[in-house]
C-alpha cells in the first residue's frame, strides 16, 4: 500500500495580508520507525465559514523541503511553485504535507515523522 503524507491545517488563527514572500518555521520532533528524516512541503489555505463548517481551500503550493530531526527550530522559504504566494485578506491559514509535491500537487516521497509548524507569529 503506498502512503500519500498527512495534511495539517493550523486552526488556531489568520494569517495576516501581506504582500512579500514569507517563511514557515518547523520543527522536526517526532518520528515513527526510527527515521531521522522528513519531508515537508507547505501550503497556503483559504478558508470560508459557515454556521456549521470551515472550508478550507488549498490557495498555494510551495516548495517541499527535506528535513532533518533535531530540537532547533528552522525556517524554509514559502517559494509558491502554484498558486498565490501570500495571504490576500484575514481568511487564510497554513499548513502542510509531510511529503515532497510536485507541482501538480501530487506526492512524490512521503515521511513518516512529523514535522510541527509554528504559530502564525511565525510566518514572515
Amino acid at each position: 500500500m503506498e502512503s500519500f503524507g498527512l495534511v495539517m491545517i493550523y486552526v488556531g488563527g489568520s494569517l495576516p495580508a501581506v504582500t512579500h514572500p514569507a517563511a514557515f518555521q518547523y520543527l522536526f520532533d517526532l518520528t515513527t520507525a526510527g527515521n531521522t528524516l522528513g519531508y515537508i512541503t507547505p501550503l497556503l489555505f483559504e478558508y470560508k465559514s459557515d454556521e456549521a463548517y470551515t472550508i478550507y481551500t488549498v490557495a498555494g503550493l510551495g516548495r517541499g523541503f527535506e528535513v532533518a530531526l533535531n530540537s532547533v527550530p528552522h525556517t524554509i522559504p514559502f517559494a509558491a511553485i502554484e498558486g498565490i504566494r501570500a495571504p490576500t485578506n484575514g481568511n487564510f491559514t497554513f499548513g502542510f504535507v509531510n511529503a515532497l509535491v510536485n507541482s501538480s500537487g501530487t506526492p512524490v516521497t512521503t515521511s513518516e515523522g512529523i514535522v510541527d509548524l509554528d504559530v502564525p507569529a511565525d510566518w514572515r
